[in-house]
């Protein structure tokens, strides 16, 4: 009596390969490279014989004819040194009293708005005076943050530049979505503020007057 046979088992299916088409490659391209070198050796001799002959032409001129090269040379602009922290820090809170000063006069040409209107109130355009507050507040604030900007020493204390350098980005946010009657208008302010805060703790602890 005949052993039975281990079952058979069934034939595995090959893995699916996607439904997208495979990519189709261009056939490889024959290498061409002596033909290249011997073009460049005769471009060589081409060149060499231009040379030469455009070599003999100019030594058979009048040197008085020649104009002499001018050669210009760019002073490159050297960055001051870092100051001690101390006085770097002190120096970029001046510069944030400074960009105050725009803050406050433009806070002044918009208060001209009636109590509870904001910028983005449909009447505020209608009204060329109050337009004209807007867009004056608008450049202010673009100068305040060009104020503090400026006025970041090198060698500030590295939190006191970070959080400079935020105020003055914020402030030219607001001063374009006070320009441009931006709906966020709003949120751009709210940044202002709390950024203005950040600095009056960080000048008030690194640099009091």
């Amino acid at each position: 009596m005949s052993e039975p046979r281990p079952p058979v088992a069934p034939p595995v299916a090959p893995p699916a390969y996607p439904t997208f088409p495979p990519p189709q490659y261009p056939p490889p391209r024959r290498r061409r490279w002596p033909l290249v070198a011997g073009a460049t050796a005769v471009g060589a001799v081409v060149a060499a014989t231009t040379a030469t002959v455009i070599t003999a032409n100019t030594v058979g001129k009048s040197s008085d004819t020649a104009a002499p090269a001018t050669i210009t040379v760019t002073a490159q602009p050297t960055k001051p040194a870092p100051l001690p922290a101390a006085d770097a820090d002190r120096r970029t809170c001046q510069a944030w009293l400074a960009a105050g000063d725009h803050i406050h006069a433009a806070s002044a040409a918009l208060s001209v708005l009636p109590q509870g209107m904001t910028i983005l109130d449909p009447g505020v355009r209608d009204n060329p005076d109050w337009t004209a507050a807007v867009r004056k507040a608008a450049d202010l604030y673009r100068q305040a943050g060009d104020t503090l900007a400026a006025g970041i020493a090198r060698g500030t204390t590295t939190i006191l530049n970070q959080a400079a350098t935020t105020a003055a980005d914020a402030l030219h946010t607001l001063s374009t979505a006070e320009m441009t009657w931006d709906a966020a208008n709003g949120n751009t302010y709210h940044v202002v503020r709390e950024t203005a805060d950040t600095m009056d703790v960080f000048c008030e602890r690194l640099a009091p007057r």
